[in-house]
């Protein structure tokens, strides 16, 4: 009850200050004010190429500071209708301010970008322009609904026992046309051409992984329901390697990794790329994937690179790989001139385990598969 009689008082004031036939929805650029502000959340908006863009409320200052429920002032109402419609996380506005790394100087040189008087107030947000936009419609719509007193809404609410802004109410209202725009006729060429920008669907993504990167029809299916699909996407994309190999290490790899304890959550999306990059460039081997994926959940202040050095876990040069293989091979020479091609296995798993992350295991069979050869060939 102590909202809506609330409410009801805003709207009586607001009419008795005549505000009904000043607003106007007039959004002005206001970015340049707050270059060198000291508010990181404007800081950081403008440095990621947003804006600061306001809006002027004439005759509502002190309005934004009313409290209409409990901890909760009219600002408030205003700030949870430009979330809910625009996505931003909130809004700034002279009532509340200096405060937030915003100084008085700031105030003065908003208030006069936007040709504020004393007796208005200003409502800004900080987002990138569309978003920023949307906002402001979204709060200029809602002091116009003041002029009216209680809004008709959704409204959930919150542990202590006051509410909050979900969605408009149903009904004919929302069906409206937005009135400020007049009718946009599309033509058939715009929707031709909006068509080629469609993401692929879930079906044409399955189809050109099985088709063009060759991968499995399980394994795509795998990597089409994964979190990692941006990742093996734009590795693929980048890199010159097997997409067999990145699907999988992206998603049985992780998991038979999970299941063992590893925290992968902590190894970032550019690790995977390093990894990659390194795998492209033949300086490691796809086997010690695994391995470096491990180390970096223990210290992911890491590059990859810098793992690759730590562990040596770099390529092993072929030459090495074959006098290694050779030296094997002729310890178990008995077991070849016993069971001659069918000692293969035997050696490649012995071989593996020597070499595990040193070299390729298709290169470690190939070596295998030609000195037993030359053996049995020879003997």
């Amino acid at each position: 009850v102590q909202r809506q009689l609330t409410l009801l008082k805003i709207r009586d004031e607001l009419l008795s200050r005549g505000v009904e036939n000043k607003l106007a929805f007039n959004p002005v650029d206001v970015t340049s004010v707050f270059m060198n502000t000291e508010c990181k959340v404007i800081r950081d908006v403008i440095s990621s190429n947003g804006g600061v863009y306001a809006l002027k409320l004439p005759c509502f200052k002190g309005i934004l500071k009313i409290e209409v429920q409990p901890k909760h002032r009219f600002g408030t109402e205003l700030s949870d209708r430009a979330r809910v419609l625009a996505g931003v996380n909130g809004i700034f506005h002279t009532d509340e301010l200096p405060a937030y790394g915003i100084t008085e100087g700031e105030v003065k040189r908003l208030l006069e970008a936007v040709s504020a008087s004393q007796d208005d107030a200003v409502v800004f947000v900080a987002s990138q322009e569309h978003q920023a936009l949307k906002a402001l419609k979204a709060v200029y719509e809602r002091c116009i609904e003041a002029l009216k007193g209680v809004p008709e809404e959704t409204r959930a609410a919150n542990s202590d026992g006051t509410t909050y802004y979900t969605r408009p109410r149903p009904g004919a209202a929302r069906l409206y046309p937005e009135t400020d725009i007049p009718p946009l006729v599309v033509m058939e060429e715009r929707i031709r051409r909006l068509k080629t920008l469609l993401p692929e669907t879930p079906d044409e993504k399955f189809e050109r992984f099985t088709k063009v990167l060759k991968l499995s029809s399980k394994l795509a299916q795998e990597i089409l329901n994964s979190y990692y699909l941006p990742v093996f996407e734009k590795i693929v994309s980048k890199y010159n390697v097997n997409p067999t190999i990145v699907a999988s290490t992206l998603t049985s790899t992780l998991t038979s990794l999970r299941r063992d304890g590893v925290n992968i959550d902590l190894v970032s999306d550019e690790h995977f790329e390093e990894i990659f990059k390194l795998l492209q460039d033949g300086i490691i081997v796809k086997e010690s994937i695994p391995d470096i994926i491990r180390f970096l959940s223990v210290d992911v202040n890491k590059n990859v690179i810098d793992i690759v050095h730590e562990k040596n876990l770099f390529v092993m040069p072929r030459e090495k790989v074959e006098e290694v293989v050779r030296e094997i091979v002729l310890k178990n020479i008995n077991v070849v001139a016993e069971r001659k091609g069918k000692a293969i296995d035997l050696l490649i798993g012995q071989a593996m385990k020597t070499l595990r992350g040193k070299a390729d295991s298709g290169v470690i069979k190939d070596l295998i598969v030609k000195i037993v050869n030359e053996i049995i060939g020879g003997g």
